[in-house]
């Protein structure tokens, strides 16, 4: 068996390397040769080890890393700057703090798309890649808001309240998705840094934020079901959307400083890649 094509020519493991399948240290082991504890082969695990990985390609993910994590403390600070600014003034600068708040927002929005695009990218390389995999869905993301958010002023607009609140819902339960989408990517890297502490603190991130969209998508759901059957009771459900909204709506903030604690530990541990591809590439040359 050939040593994978995205490592140096080793015959052996030169450095620490964590087997997927049970963390064993592979150290010093035979590339063709398969873990004493579990008997996954060595050379997989290489594959997919961030150490042996392209150091271009880990550059891309580590900025993009570093993107995401700076993003969610913009949206807050813009969120929190704005309600501030609003109670001094007493709603006398509504209009111009709109107009700034609205603009930092979009610019915090496009750095943010930015940043997933380079963290969730796929070297060019790797034979493992995958057409669909949480990185890749979570690419689809930010045209799913705009279509969202496009939708909701259209029917709040026609005077269809319901239908634009469910649309708002919609478009935290999108963020939310998103959220847990790029969480998961991050448990993969961390997996293939043999960071497991990060790597469950990844998947706890994804949970929450996937279990927190599932039941604002169910009670809405619910809610546009009771319209068309109680179409004349109409405190019922206006009351359930303004629960799952205010509930959606405190839990993003939430989700969004863990996952980007979650990005800066990411980053960090990129770095520490980083610096061991490129000396391994400079030994292999």
């Amino acid at each position: 068996m050939e040593a994978p094509a995205n490592l140096p020519a080793f015959d052996h493991v030169p450095g620490d390397a964590a087997c997927l399948t049970c963390g064993y240290n592979l150290r010093s082991l035979p590339i063709s040769g398969v873990c004493p504890e579990c008997g996954h082969e060595v050379e997989e695990t290489l594959r997919n080890a961030l150490i042996y990985a392209d150091p271009l390609w880990l550059e891309r993910v580590r900025s993009g890393a570093r993107m995401l994590a700076l993003t969610p403390l913009v949206w807050l600070s813009a969120f929190l700057g704005l309600a501030v600014l609003t109670a001094m003034t007493g709603g006398a600068l509504v209009s111009v703090l709109a107009v700034m708040g609205t603009a930092g927002l979009i610019l915090a929005f496009l750095i943010y798309v930015a940043g997933v695009l380079e963290f969730t990218c796929e070297p060019a390389d790797d034979p493992c890649a995958s057409r669909w995999t949480p990185g890749v869905l979570a690419r689809f993301c930010p045209l799913a808001l705009v279509i969202l958010v496009a939708a909701a002023f259209a029917l709040g607009s026609v005077g269809s309240e319901v239908l634009a609140g469910f649309g708002a819902v919609l478009i935290f339960v999108v963020l939310l998705v998103w959220a847990a989408l790029l969480a998961v990517h991050g448990e993969r890297l961390a997996r293939r840094a043999a960071e497991r502490r990060v790597a469950r603190w990844a998947r706890a991130i994804s949970v929450a934020a996937f279990v927190t969209a599932g039941l604002g998508l169910a009670i809405n759901l619910t809610v546009l079901i009771w319209l068309q059957i109680a179409p004349g009771v109409q405190t019922f459900p206006p009351a359930w959307l303004g629960i799952t909204l205010s509930m959606d709506v405190l839990a993003l903030p939430c989700i969004l400083v863990f996952l980007c604690g979650l990005m800066r530990r990411i980053a960090r541990l990129l770095d520490r890649a980083l610096t061991i591809a490129q000396a391994f590439r400079a030994v292999g040359q």
